[in-house]
């Protein structure tokens, strides 16, 4: 992706009427809440900045997602509409639970919540890659693909002065964000190579750490046209407590973690490995 703008020109960009971001009321539909993926939405927001050369809007990412997010329950449904999707599976994979998923309106409804509350999540991991280029320019920053998908890993910092790597990642502040951090954790990074599944075993306890961001203003967040951004007192607050105090982490030198994911990509056939992390 491209992250050539400086933090003042992303807030200016931000701070057109075109993206205020706006709430969209809980549906409740809880077998929907329950499925883990649909309609090919995981590089989404990666896709439309491509796509659009700058950042969606939340108009334009919600339409694109319901887009495809109706193409694949209509798409592969039965005649009648009938669209049956595991919700529930045990820890060897084993389908525990099926859900039929109609296309109707509270179907697309709930397409529509999810795919909103995802999207400043999206805004905040981008406006902070910015924010770390622009304050940081002693540290060395990272992300990819498979670091996000495989690892889980939002946004990688290196500091060559400290000798240290920073996983980093990024959630809203709620009661529910350390619980969903490890469900991620237990949840295994996944790759498809040759027709057959690889799974790779994640573990947060090395190195990572945690940056939160709000809905509205507060000490750790501010807000454009309703968009959260971090801080950048906050972010430097979180990572140099971390590279002063935190005694178990990645060297620079070694960056442990990083070469673990390269070695187990390459053993599953991923001829260039984990590829270029550094923007």
């Amino acid at each position: 992706m491209n992250y050539n703008l400086t933090i003042e020109q992303y807030k200016q960009l931000i701070s057109q009427p075109e993206y205020q971001m706006v709430q969209y009321p809980w549906v409740g539909y809880e077998e929907f809440e329950q499925l883990s993926s649909y309609g090919n939405l995981a590089h989404l927001f990666e896709e439309l900045t491509e796509q659009l050369g700058r950042v969606p809007t939340q108009t334009e990412y919600i339409n694109e997602g319901l887009a495809r997010s109706k193409a694949f329950f209509i798409g592969k449904a039965k005649p009648n509409g009938d669209r049956w999707l595991p919700i529930q599976k045990d820890k060897n994979g084993k389908v525990l639970k099926w859900h039929n998923f109609k296309w109707d309106e509270r179907l697309e409804k709930a397409i529509v919540q999810r795919i909103a509350r995802s999207y400043p999540s999206h805004m905040v991991e981008y406006s902070t890659i910015l924010l770390l280029k622009s304050y940081f320019p002693q540290y060395k920053i990272g992300a990819n693909d498979y670091l996000d998908g495989v690892m889980g890993v939002d946004i990688v910092v290196g500091s060559e002065q400290h000798d240290k790597v920073a996983y980093i990642h990024i959630t809203s502040a709620s009661s529910y964000s350390d619980h969903w951090l490890k469900k991620k954790e237990d949840r295994k990074g996944v790759i498809y190579q040759n027709g057959v599944r690889h799974e790779y075993t994640r573990n947060f306890k090395k190195g990572h750490i945690h940056l939160s961001f709000s809905l509205y203003e507060s000490e750790s967040t501010e807000i454009i046209n309703s968009i959260p951004l971090l801080k950048i007192s906050h972010i430097q607050q979180v990572l140099e407590t971390a590279f002063m105090l935190a005694p178990y982490m990645d060297t620079w030198k070694k960056k442990e973690q990083l070469c673990q994911l390269h070695h187990w990509l390459k053993d599953k056939g991923i001829e260039q490995g984990l590829g270029s992390v550094w923007l």
